[in-house]
């Protein structure tokens, strides 16, 4: 990947001027409609892209946004996951117990780069001139994630079901890169880097539920759940 950033110095640009052909008259039911049209035309991105290079007069390259985006959006991830489960149901007359624990365990590994745009003993480095270099980290975690759910015959085709479980939501592998950017000419000075330590958003799920089925055919069901979550992940 090679982005290239760049300044708008003087370009003033309509949306009019660089609209395609296309319309979508099905698009959300024609919510988007405007005085009856269809949804549409769009911008077009060729025609933006054309518009722009036909005078870039009108733009400066911005270069130390562009090597920065660049160099961070270069890296190598590798993520392995093992998982495995266990299930046992009893019943007890009308009772009916299903318990389980998931076994859920993930390995990462990363080669990301570490970006400076400037170093006190080193004038060279400056942010069009940064100094690049690779970083390596790996991270990892187990959960084991219990479950339980109990089904009580209250009469014939009418249940009650309470239920509880652990999951889990993994972090973006996007989230988990360790680039690294470093400017200390920023005012204030700032770092921006991933963090391959993140840990996944682990939920405490509560159900309960009455369900009614019908002779041949048919079911009506009331039920009201609850969500607990920890660890949320957040920029």
């Amino acid at each position: 990947e090679n982005d290239q950033i760049y300044n708008n110095n003087s370009a003033n640009i309509p949306l009019t001027s660089v609209l395609g052909s296309f319309t979508n008259p099905t698009y959300y039911d024609n919510t988007f409609a405007v005085s009856g049209q269809a949804y549409g035309p769009t911008s077009s991105y060729n025609r933006i892209t054309q518009t722009v290079l036909s005078d870039l007069s009108q733009f400066s390259l911005n270069q130390a946004s562009s090597i920065r985006r660049s160099a961070g959006a270069f890296y190598d991830a590798n993520e392995r996951i093992y998982a495995g489960y266990l299930q046992n149901v009893i019943s007890f007359g009308k009772l009916r117990l299903q318990t389980g624990v998931r076994f859920d365990a993930a390995d990462t590994s990363f080669l990301a780069n570490h970006i400076a745009t400037a170093d006190p003993n080193d004038p060279t480095v400056t942010p069009t001139n940064p100094r690049i270099s690779p970083i390596t980290q790996s991270s990892g975690y187990f959960n084991a994630l219990p479950s339980i759910q109990a089904q009580y015959l209250l009469e014939k085709n009418t249940n009650l079901r309470a239920n509880y479980s652990q999951g889990i939501a993994r972090p973006n592998i996007g989230d988990l890169v360790p680039t690294t950017i470093v400017d200390p000419n920023a005012s204030p000075k700032t770092v921006t880097e991933g963090n391959p330590n993140l840990q996944p958003t682990k939920a405490n799920n509560y159900d309960i539920l009455i369900e009614h089925y019908f002779q041949p055919l048919g079911i009506i069901q009331g039920g009201y759940f609850y969500k607990q979550l920890s660890n949320p992940i957040y920029q």
